[in-house]
């Protein structure tokens, strides 16, 4: 299990039980978080999840990048006036992610609460912090239909609703453990060119379940932005994910 962490959560041990998971990564590489022990049976070296990450890696012909920018929040309404009282309001917020590719029987990506690894930022960190959530990578050999032309992968969006505190005191009163501020899967499916994003499709399962039914720009297909959102809820949350797609050759900044 693999991942970067900026900064420490508070009584959590932020590893696989041996390593810290910000020791184990390479600043600027990419990384697939897989929950396994370390060697056995049902180890790393012996996963299904291991091995279908190294061969997109070795052989992948694309590579696509995940990043939640532009990500808002909205606390609870009382909350809301006692930061217009001028006291100072603090959250953690926990964003879960699980990719998976078509036609593949394991999760090639995750990032949860419960195994420690999923992406956390501060409350006052949202609004000036890319978020990178993973990257993939794809084969053309390896599609599940050879006549269907298109490549497809999902990701499972899950962000936790936080703790809060308000001038260092935690707020009880209406929390329930595991409440989420979005639960969601977004579905991609684009059609390789011979150096480009043909068409990009896209769809959340909460309107069209493992379907892809938006067409994106074609300007935008290779490097574009969708959106997410809780609605008018609060808490709530607003961002977009962005996706930067091209050859697994092509330099990436």
């Amino acid at each position: 299990m693999t991942g970067s962490w900026e900064k420490q959560v508070p009584f959590r041990t932020l590893s696989d039980g041996l390593v810290l998971i910000k020791n184990a990564t390479v600043l600027g590489a990419p990384r697939a978080h897989v929950y396994r022990s370390h060697s056995g049976y049902y180890g790393l070296v012996n996963s299904e999840s291991g091995y279908q990450n190294l061969q997109r890696f070795l052989f992948g012909d694309w590579r696509v990048q995940f990043e939640m920018t532009d990500v808002t929040v909205t606390v609870p309404h009382n909350l809301e006036a006692e930061k217009d009282r001028g006291k100072k309001i603090r959250a953690s917020y926990h964003f879960e992610a699980i990719a998976s590719v078509r036609g593949v029987p394991v999760e090639i990506s995750r990032r949860t609460y419960d195994d420690e690894s999923a992406v956390f930022r501060n409350y006052d960190d949202l609004k000036t912090k890319t978020i990178k959530v993973f990257t993939a990578f794809l084969m053309d050999e390896a599609r599940v239909d050879t006549d269907r032309e298109s490549l497809g992968l999902a990701l499972r969006l899950q962000v936790l609703v936080p703790d809060y505190y308000v001038d260092g005191a935690l707020q009880v009163n209406d929390h329930y453990e595991s409440g989420t501020l979005i639960s969601d899967k977004l579905n991609i499916e684009f059609t390789p060119r011979e150096d480009s994003v043909g068409q990009l499709r896209y769809g959340w399962d909460s309107s069209a379940p493992n379907s892809s039914p938006h067409k994106m720009a074609a300007e935008h297909a290779g490097n574009g932005a969708i959106p997410f959102s809780s609605g008018d809820a609060r808490p709530g949350i607003n961002g977009r994910i962005r996706l930067t797609i091209a050859r697994w050759s092509t330099e990436f900044e």
